[in-house]
């Protein structure tokens, strides 16, 4: 359960002001390399390139105003079945007042300090959290994601990501609930409508050169953007438009498809115009 605790008087609230085909079993499938998982310690992130779980979907009122609190990227504790955990980022003064979440998911054979590393630069400029969770191993030894296949399904992955989300409101962090996002590149880009639409905290998804499994998502009629790269060889164009396709024909009003030069990689001017699509829109 997410823990709450008590929010000093007077804080301010931060900013957004603007800055620089699945497998069968519903794991999806992508080839992102990676690295181990997100180290402890404050680091320096940069930029490369409705059913419910039983979590309470609130924002967390534990901030304080004791001080501005540092920018932090650290582990997270929480474990799932693998042993792996997941990486979070928060910016300067997150304790300050509400900010934008994204939730991240990595791509296959990655963890998530590769969100941290793809987003972090925006984050500090814009003012805004990650969480990043680690996926688990698959038969083959792999780092990938499963998805619901079925309407209410919860797979240990969901179950993994509210518990990721849980421990870092309980260090202070109060989202706010008008802007948080789950996003997630390659093998990990399913992960975010299955998410998103089946938890109500979710304003936002963004599946990155992926896909989505249409049989597995919720009733939270969330905003979704799709993108790829025009040479991209693994999620080619017309497959990316496609999955945008299969979203609307399950019922959701808001779907963006866009193509952007280059591969397999999310390019700067994508990942800077998600962000606008996001929190400028």
């Amino acid at each position: 359960m997410i823990l709450l605790l008590t929010l000093a008087l007077g804080c301010e609230s931060v900013r957004y002001g603007a800055g620089p085909t699945g497998s069968d079993s519903g794991a999806a499938v992508g080839d992102t390399a990676g690295t181990t998982a997100g180290s402890s310690g404050s680091t320096t992130p940069t930029n490369t390139g409705s059913t419910n779980t039983g979590s309470t979907n609130t924002t967390s009122t534990g901030a304080t105003c004791t001080g501005t609190r540092p920018e932090t990227t650290d582990a997270l504790t929480t474990t799932n079945s693998a042993g792996r955990t997941g990486t979070y980022y928060l910016p300067e003064g997150w304790n300050q007042g509400p900010i934008p979440l994204l939730v991240a998911y990595h791509g296959s054979g990655g963890d998530g300090m590769t969100m941290i590393n793809m987003f972090g630069g925006d984050a500090r400029a814009r003012g805004f959290a990650i969480i990043a969770p680690d996926s688990r191993v698959d038969p083959t030894g792999g780092y990938n994601w499963e998805v619901g296949t079925h309407p209410g399904e919860v797979t240990e992955d969901w179950t993994h990501t509210m518990n990721c989300i849980d421990e870092v409101l309980a260090l202070g962090l109060e989202f706010d609930p008008a802007f948080v996002m789950a996003a997630g590149h390659s093998g990990g880009a399913s992960s975010a409508p299955y998410i998103a639409t089946n938890e109500e905290m979710f304003t936002a998804c963004a599946s990155l050169h992926g896909g989505v499994f249409p049989d597995g998502l919720g009733d939270n009629d969330v905003p979704c953007w799709f993108s790829t790269g025009k040479d991209d060889k693994v999620r080619t164009p017309d497959h990316v438009e496609g999955q945008a396709q299969s979203m609307r024909d399950a019922g959701f009003s808001d779907v963006e498809f866009r193509l952007y030069s280059g591969g397999h990689d999310v390019s700067q001017q994508e990942r800077e115009e998600l962000l606008i699509w996001w929190l400028d829109g």
